[in-house]
């Protein structure tokens, strides 16, 4: 993969890729099996050398997600949440983060919710 490859990504889909990363398949069944196949696409994207930038809005992780309709993630409340979750973790919104940087804070700090 290139190194200037960047994959955007929401601040509260950090706890997506902890689970996905840290707990594997314990979330099968949660969402949509296109949505998981879709999420363990990414991962593996970023795994493989994309970079991060941590973001506020709708990502490819929203795409396949079959809640990206629902009220919570058309208002203000995702948002929110997404700033919280980067805060948490000690990261900066639109900031570019290496992988490696990434599941090391995700595994020092553990799950925010």
């Amino acid at each position: 993969m290139e190194e200037n490859v960047i994959v955007f990504l929401r601040g509260h889909h950090l706890i997506s890729l902890y689970v996905f990363y840290f707990e594997g398949d314990n979330c099968l069944g949660y969402y949509s099996e296109e949505h998981e196949e879709n999420t363990k696409n990414i991962l593996r994207e970023i795994i493989g050398g994309a970079r991060i930038r941590l973001i506020v809005v709708p990502d490819s992780i929203c795409d396949k997600c079959p809640r990206k309709e629902t009220s919570w993630c058309q208002e203000m409340t995702a948002r929110e949440d997404d700033k919280s979750v980067i805060a948490y973790y000690g990261f900066i919104e639109n900031q570019t983060y290496e992988w490696s940087v990434v599941s090391q804070r995700l595994k020092e700090r553990g799950l925010m919710w």
